[in-house]
């Protein structure tokens, strides 16, 4: 995984990378009717998946990301969310409180707040 910046240091190319190489159908086959209980996958084992393939791209390197524009951070949003519905069909924020997931843009905040910290 790599950070790439542009000449005006936004990172969209590297969020679109991440978009590119996190798509769901890099989880496997027919993967939203994999991961949603039509298959042998259970509960941890999708959560696994998901935080494999999706929490840990969206945390390497995120604190980069504080700064850029909101169009950005809500295309990697939008990725946690479809990584959340692949869990179940309710609402995404009572889901992501549920999992103790933060928005990416809460995500960006505490990495810098843990790194300043230390």
């Amino acid at each position: 995984m790599e950070r790439l910046l542009d000449s005006q240091l936004s990172l969209s190319h590297s969020v679109l990378k991440v978009l590119r190489c996190v798509s769901l159908a890099s989880i496997g086959g027919d993967t939203s009717d994999q991961l949603s209980g039509h298959s042998h996958l259970t509960l941890p084992g999708v959560l696994s998946s998901v935080h494999v393939f999706i929490a840990c791209h969206l945390d390497w390197c995120n604190s980069l990301l504080y700064g850029v524009l909101e169009n950005l951070l809500r295309k990697l949003q939008s990725l946690q969310n479809a990584a959340t519905r692949l869990l179940t069909s309710t609402w995404i924020t009572v889901v992501l409180h549920h999992l103790h997931w933060l928005l990416v843009r809460r995500r960006v905040e505490l990495k810098i707040a843990c790194l300043v910290h230390h």
